[in-house]
């Protein structure tokens, strides 16, 4: 990316590239009869520090027909686990982590089984 000023007759180019865990900024600055200026810039994200969790008591369903809703079973828990969210799902009947980290509204038409006490939840 460049920038070009008619007035003061200076040039500069931009250029982004990340790591793991910033951003940085270098800028070449070429002025008119000058050597060139060179800027590096850190930038690093802002976490919060302190995000709301929440648990949502799912709905125990009889087991749904084949076709009709897509059902989630595994042997361990949670069934489903995501990196970004704040929502845990509880299993009804045990209350049994059936689910970590979710997005509140990510899934729909879902159907998670429960390993422990094999109920049906609907999300």
């Amino acid at each position: 990316m460049g920038w070009y000023s008619r007035q003061t007759r200076v040039v500069a180019n931009l250029f982004i590239f990340s790591s793991v865990r910033s951003f940085f900024f270098f800028v070449e600055i070429y002025g008119e009869g000058s050597a060139s200026n060179k800027l590096l810039i850190q930038v690093k994200p802002i976490k919060p520090k302190y995000v709301d969790k929440m648990d949502r008591k799912l709905k125990t369903i009889p087991e749904p027909k084949k076709g009709t809703q897509t059902v989630f079973a595994s042997r361990t828990l949670p069934v489903i686990k995501s990196k970004k969210g704040n929502t845990t799902y509880l299993c009804c009947n045990c209350g049994a982590k059936l689910g970590e980290t979710i997005i509140e509204g990510k899934f729909k038409n879902v159907v998670l089984k429960c390993p422990t006490c094999n109920s049906y939840n609907e999300v």
